[in-house]
């Protein structure tokens, strides 16, 4: 600009000096009011974007609220189920632990019983294994009895014979 504002100068070097700056003086206001005008339409159409933004984001702003709020009641019902489910987890945490230790006091008493009933079915099998070799010296000791009851029975009835008074004396 400032160039075309010095060629113009040269050239009119000849005509007043006062119409040259004047002339130069009118064609800058020109140029200034023309970009003046440019920058309110620009500045114009920039407050008329911003409005419609505005427009928008109040008609968002609008549209979310009742989403967002009810996005927040289900957030916080959600905390409190968890807050409640936390609550739950931790009773059974503690019940888990307590059946865990119930359930190994109940192993080690059921140990205790595996262990007395095995050495009660040893002992009752050592008293049986006892038993049977007491049986079978007694049946011994009862076949010999027999033996010598079988015997002195024969002994007897030939002493009976023997001794058996005929019959023309008595």
């Amino acid at each position: 600009m400032i160039n075309f504002l010095t060629t113009k100068a040269e050239t009119h070097l000849r005509d007043d000096p006062n119409e040259i700056a004047v002339s130069g003086l009118q064609r800058v206001v020109g140029i200034i009011d023309g970009l003046l005008d440019k920058f309110e339409q620009e500045q114009a159409a920039n407050i008329k974007a911003n409005e419609e933004d505005l427009a928008i984001y109040t008609q968002l702003k609008n549209d979310l609220e009742p989403k967002i709020t009810a996005s927040q009641g289900k957030v916080a019902n959600l905390a409190a189920k968890k807050s409640s489910l936390q609550s739950r987890l931790e009773i059974l945490a503690v019940n888990l632990k307590e059946n865990g230790e119930k359930l190994e006091q109940r192993e080690i008493q059921l140990e205790e019983e595996r262990d007395s009933c095995e050495a009660a079915e040893r002992s009752y099998a050592e008293s049986t294994a006892r038993r049977t070799e007491d049986l079978e010296v007694i049946n011994q000791v009862l076949d010999i009895f027999r033996n010598d009851l079988q015997g002195l029975s024969e002994r007897n009835e030939e002493f009976i014979r023997q001794t058996e008074i005929p019959d023309e004396y008595k």
